[in-house]
């Protein structure tokens, strides 16, 4: 259970910096507007510490699946836990 809720988590993180990175990709316009952008990079970035809250994410959902993996009563495809190394 722990192996599915780390990998929905991790999956909504991901999601939310897509939509982040979509909202940062346009094209650039007058100042005022590409300085708002950088703050809103900035204050996502930053302020919510994104690559620590991945890495913190990522390391927890490697864990649950070798857990998950070493349980006798679950079986589940060994290149799940392949794709996250």
């Amino acid at each position: 259970m722990e192996f599915w809720e780390m990998k929905y988590r991790l999956m909504a993180f991901l999601i939310l910096a897509e939509s982040k990175l979509k909202s940062w990709i346009i094209k650039y316009g007058r100042r005022d507007s590409v300085e708002l952008l950088l703050d809103g990079y900035v204050s996502f970035i930053e302020g919510y510490k994104f690559f620590d809250q991945y890495e913190i994410i990522y390391k927890a959902l490697k864990q649950a699946a070798e857990i998950y993996l070493k349980s006798d009563t679950l079986v589940v495809p060994t290149r799940l836990v392949k794709s996250l190394n």
